[in-house]
Order: structure tokens, then C-alpha cells, then sequence
């Protein structure tokens, strides 16, 4: 009898601290929401530590293509669910402008205080942060405005003025979701049937004289939602390697690397279409 009273205190012992692990991952759990989960856990966890600076860069309105208009919401929204406690992520549409543009929303996610003992309250805290970003983000990919244009290198360049406006964090990642073809006055490589990346070099020099090279020193670039656009332009495989060559390379003269290698339709973990 006294045996099986030892088995079974020592059961409910072996029990509490299980369940007491349990509840400690599920608190760790409640700090990167549902809408997390689609990512890729490895990439997820590389790229969004916590204390991060995450400049999201999202294309508006009439500027994303007629079927990506969900895809790109919702992978900015995953953003907005992954990044790690601490992170300070500010939301810059992509529009015909990107120079001085002031970010669509600012703020840092929420952090666990220390010795927490309300997990609920973190988690309500933590599900706020995502709602009111969610909006913002639905604001912007509305199709409802027109612009003449596509600035992605112009909002770089306000993203990498920010990222180094104020003392350097865990890690500075750039994540711009667009279909990746510079059109503006002074900038265009959406042209028929040609290779985007012959023109990097030519774009680089005229950033450089112009003082507009963006500022993207030991920061990460993460590009997504490259698409074909304009079916009559024929841009095919060869010419979307040629788009990503073209962003390489204006990275890596803004002193960046572009992660995690390449550019690509989706973040790791999405498929298109979804």
C-alpha cells in the first residue's frame, strides 16, 4: 500500500512538471499568434529574433497585380504575427514615390514583463498589435487607388534612413513584397522582353550621383512577390532571374545582402497561389 502511495505521489510530481513545461511553450507560443504558423519555423526563427528592426515594405493599391492582392496581405500579416518580442517594425507603402515617405504604421510588438504571471494579458496585447497592423495593411493593398507609378527603390531608401536613424538592434531585415519592377520617370526596367539586370549598373551609378543609394549597411533584405506583370511585355523566367540579378546588385552597393539568397514569389512557407 505504501508502495503504491509512492507511485502515485511520484506520478503527480513527474505530472506537475510536465505540465508546468507545457504551460511555460505554450506562454512562449502565445507570443507569435496563429497567423504565424504558415511561415517556415526555421526561417521564422532566423529571421525574426527579438529586439529586431523590421522596415516592411508593401506594395499599394493599383500597383500589385490583379491576383496577388490576398497573397500579399496575408504574408505582411504573417509578418506582423512572426516577428519576435521587442521587434520595432514600421509598415512603408511601396506607391510612385518612396523619398520621405513617413511609414503607414509604427510600432513594437509586445514584450513579456519580467516575472509575467498573466499570459492571457500578453496574449490580448499581442493579438491588438497584430489587429491594428492587419488594418493599415488591408488599407494599403485596397485597389481602390491609382498611382502612375512604382517606387520600391525610393521607400529603400527611406527604410534604410529609419533602420539607422536610431542605435542598431538585434538584427536591421528589410522585407519588401511587390512585384519588383521599378517604374518612375527617372527609373524604369519594365521593358519589353529585356533583361531587368542590364540596367543595375546604370541605375547604381545615377543613385550614387544623386545622392538616393539606399543605407541598407548590415541590414538583411528579404524580397517577395515577384511576379511577370504585364502579360503583353513577355517577361518570362529569364527575365524575372534577371529582375532578382537587378536587386542583388543595387543591394549589395547599398551595403546588404539579400536573404535568404535569392527573391521570390512568396516567404518560405507560403504557396502561390493560396
Amino acid at each position: 500500500m505504501n508502495w503504491l502511495r509512492f507511485g502515485c505521489l511520484s506520478l503527480a510530481a513527474v505530472t506537475a512538471v510536465l505540465v508546468g513545461s507545457i504551460a511555460a511553450h505554450a506562454e512562449q507560443d502565445n507570443l507569435r499568434p496563429d497567423g504565424c504558423k504558415t511561415l517556415d519555423e526555421d526561417f521564422r526563427k532566423v529571421e525574426f529574433p527579438a529586439g529586431a528592426r523590421v522596415e516592411l515594405l508593401l506594395a499599394a493599391g493599383n500597383t500589385i497585380p490583379a491576383d496577388r492582392q490576398s497573397s500579399y496581405a496575408e504574408m505582411a500579416k504573417a509578418v506582423l504575427a512572426c516577428a519576435g518580442p521587442g521587434t520595432r517594425i514600421e509598415l512603408l507603402p511601396i506607391t510612385d514615390t518612396g523619398l520621405g515617405r513617413a511609414p503607414a504604421f509604427s510600432a513594437f510588438v509586445p514584450t513579456p514583463p519580467p516575472h509575467n504571471s498573466n499570459p492571457l494579458r500578453l496574449q490580448l496585447e499581442r493579438d491588438e498589435f497584430v489587429k491594428s497592423g492587419a488594418a493599415v495593411i488591408d488599407s494599403v493593398v485596397a485597389r481602390t487607388r491609382t498611382y502612375g507609378g512604382f517606387d520600391p527603390l525610393g521607400t529603400l531608401h527611406a527604410a534604410g534612413d529609419s533602420l539607422h536613424s536610431a542605435p542598431s538592434s538585434s538584427k536591421f531585415l528589410v522585407i519588401m513584397i511587390g512585384n519588383g519592377w521599378q517604374q518612375t520617370k527617372t527609373a524604369n526596367i519594365f521593358r519589353y522582353n529585356e533583361n531587368p539586370a542590364r540596367h543595375a549598373d546604370d541605375v547604381i551609378r545615377k543613385l550614387h550621383a544623386d545622392g538616393t543609394l539606399p543605407n541598407l549597411s548590415a541590414t538583411e533584405v528579404i524580397i517577395v512577390g515577384i511576379a511577370p506583370g504585364e502579360p503583353r511585355l513577355k517577361m518570362g523566367s529569364a527575365e524575372i532571374a534577371g529582375l532578382c540579378n537587378f536587386w542583388r546588385a543595387v543591394v549589395a552597393a547599398a551595403g546588404g545582402t539579400i536573404r535568404p539568397g535569392n527573391c521570390a514569389s512568396v516567404l518560405r512557407g507560403f504557396t502561390v497561389p493560396f
